[in-house]
């Protein structure tokens, strides 16, 4: 009987004596293949702290020592990992994201035939929304401001299109990373997003604030394809599509500037909490604009927005107030 019930049987790989660092490489050019651009850089950058993790500095000689191990070796490190990342502080969400790359590429390379074991290390249990509060209006405002007033007039063009994509558009920072000029129409007013967790990109209108934003930095940009958003590195010869890091780094410097601590994401928060106040509640509405898969995200941002555990505890509070009289 096997005495880890996580593993469904006990078997090692059978071509591990013949596998090396470069056919892994070629195996694994197959697998990112499959996907979607986004959640190719995703899983690569969760594989490269996997690496780093075990002690490796590249992920291909990682990989080929990991599938190297039998089922409960490999079962007891990616609990090890896991608990690695607990202690780093990282989020349940970029948890189970790294978890998952390293999972689909087990799986994968099992379907070829490379190993005859699956890795069945489950998620870490993800937290509801508890804090869907953001900036208000006033700081963004004033964020907004501080953009306009930057030095380098290329860099205010685009900071000032990256923060009206996140607050009009209610764009996700990687959805802002991932867009190229191909994806906007200015003569329709319309920009392709890549949604999180979709393959095609969805066609969304642009206010037309948002769009003369955009048609400003486009013309400081420059009409060459590629990435629509780029870095300001001193040689322009290797300026490339700007980062996460990069559009997080832009927000909170933004913020700091007018004394808030805050993130992209906390901007998306605040643009679909005050919707829902402005539009009394239009929960499938607001749905769409934010990209909630599942309504009751959405129904998480209206029940913080009324906040109707508050005003019942206050009414609770007053009436034994009321009987002490």
């Amino acid at each position: 009987m096997n005495a880890n019930p996580i593993i469904t049987k006990e078997r090692f790989p059978v071509h591990s004596g013949s596998l090396s660092p470069k056919y892994i490489r070629e195996v694994a050019e197959d697998f990112f293949s499959s996907l979607s651009e986004r959640t190719c850089r995703t899983y690569e950058q969760g594989l490269r702290d996997f690496s780093k993790f075990i002690g490796e500095s590249e992920i291909y000689p990682a990989l080929l020592r990991f599938l190297r191990l039998s089922p409960i070796e490999a079962y007891r490190l990616a609990l090890q990992y896991q608990s690695n990342l607990r202690e780093r502080g990282l989020a349940s969400g970029t948890i189970n994201t790294r978890l998952t790359a390293l999972r689909a590429l087990v799986k994968f390379m099992q379907v070829m035939g490379l190993i005859q074991w699956d890795l069945k290390v489950k998620n870490v249990r993800t937290e509801s929304y508890r804090d869907t509060s953001g900036p208000t209006q006033d700081v963004f405002l004033r964020m907004l401001k501080k953009a306009k007033g930057q030095r380098l007039s290329a860099k205010a063009k685009r900071d000032i299109a990256i923060l009206m994509l996140h607050r009009y558009l209610g764009l996700r920072r990687g959805a802002v990373v991932n867009l190229d000029l191909e994806d906007v129409d200015l003569s329709a007013g319309k920009i392709a997003v890549l949604e999180k967790g979709l393959q095609e990109k969805l066609i969304k209108t642009l206010p037309e604030g948002t769009k003369a934003a955009l048609q400003i930095w486009i013309e400081e940009r420059g009409d060459h394809p590629g990435a629509l958003f780029h870095n300001f590195h001193r040689d322009i010869t290797v300026r490339k599509r700007i980062s996460g890091t990069g559009v997080y780094h832009i927000v909170r410097t933004l913020g700091e500037k007018v004394g808030v601590k805050t993130r992209p994401h906390a901007i998306r928060h605040s643009s679909v909490t005050d919707l829902l106040e402005l539009t009394n509640g239009n929960i499938t509405g607001v749905q769409q604009f934010a990209g909630h898969k599942d309504v009751r995200t959405t129904c998480i941002y209206n029940d913080n927005r009324k906040d109707e555990a508050g005003q019942l505890a206050t009414l609770l509070e007053e009436w034994d107030k009321t009987a002490q009289k």
